[in-house]
């Protein structure tokens, strides 16, 4: 049997295979939402995955250990193991009051902004532009990292790389395009990774309170920005289901080879999580006087860099 550890924000998962899988991890280099990932050898920890190389594809999760069967050959750059440990990370988090969230977030003036939205309502593209026009330092992209430490919500880590969508970037950064090779692809579905210092973008990688947070949505055909509060039930709604979509297993999926869902992955929540995730909810809509922006992006930019504290 090979023993692993894997480490991610802090916290430890364990793998047991039997296959040595030191070739799977040497390539996790390579896959540029893994950064901050570090393997090291042996080590039985609290949550484990147990991998068996074998022909057939099934997962299931116990309380503690979740047991992957599937060939060796589909496990490609070993991202199926990342995928496999997020339940278990996640309630490694939560049990110190810390939320995994699909949003972004910088570090300006004093603080962090945390930019929150559907997807393409524009969230990547006011990071971009935050970032290499107005002095923001990256904290993360896509997903955050957010934590209640003495009454305040502040950001703890970020995912550190850019996933760039050839029409969104048309529309609202067009010197970007450069970065796209040349395709037949429809520009909704052309999509590259970027590393922030291809972008000549810095990152910040220290805990910040969160002063201010927007619900956004990028439009160049308004010439003026809108704003109004946020403090309402559509978003608790949606910062109920933004603060527990992986520790409900609802944000994560494990694919065979055959892309289709392996096996059931169930919730973990419990009672104690919930009340911690309202309670930080109620903190960050009330201390960071959540908002609703919409408006063009550059003046989208401006206003947060006029509200910002300094």
């Amino acid at each position: 049997m090979h023993l692993y550890s894997i480490t991610l924000d802090g916290e430890t998962i364990g793998v047991r295979s039997n296959i040595d899988l030191t070739p799977i991890f040497a390539k996790w280099e390579e896959l540029l939402h893994l950064t901050g990932v570090t393997i090291s050898l042996g080590g039985e920890h609290e949550f484990n995955i147990e991998y068996v190389s074998a022909s057939g594809y099934s997962v299931n999760y116990q309380e503690k250990q979740v047991q992957i069967v599937m060939p060796a050959r589909d496990l490609h750059k070993g991202e199926v193991l990342l995928y496999a440990v997020l339940p278990f990370l996640e309630i490694l988090h939560q049990r110190n009051a810390v939320v995994t969230m699909h949003a972004a977030a910088v570090e300006l003036g004093t603080g962090a902004i945390l930019l929150l939205g559907k997807i393409g309502a524009g969230k990547t593209s006011l990071t971009l532009s935050l970032c290499r026009n107005h002095q923001a330092r990256l904290i993360g992209n896509d997903i955050v990292n957010v934590g209640l430490q003495d009454s305040k919500v502040v950001t703890h880590s970020g995912s550190k790389y850019f996933f760039l969508r050839q029409e969104s970037i048309k529309r609202n950064i067009p010197d970007l395009l450069s970065l796209f090779p040349q395709s037949r692809k429809d520009p909704w579905t052309h999509k590259i990774h970027c590393l922030p210092d291809r972008l000549g973008i810095t990152t910040c990688n220290r805990p910040l309170p969160i002063t201010r947070s927007y619900l956004v949505h990028v439009d160049e055909t308004m010439s003026d920005v809108y704003t109004t509060s946020a403090d309402c039930l559509d978003t608790r709604l949606y910062l109920n289901e933004n603060m527990s979509r992986y520790i409900r297993g609802t944000a994560t999926a494990l694919f065979g080879g055959s892309s289709r869902p392996m096996g059931y992955i169930p919730s973990f929540d419990t009672s104690d999580f919930f009340e911690m995730r309202v309670k930080m909810m109620e903190v960050l809509i009330s201390s960071s006087q959540i908002t609703y922006v919409a408006g063009n992006l550059q003046n989208i930019c401006q206003h947060f860099v006029s509200e910002a504290e300094f």
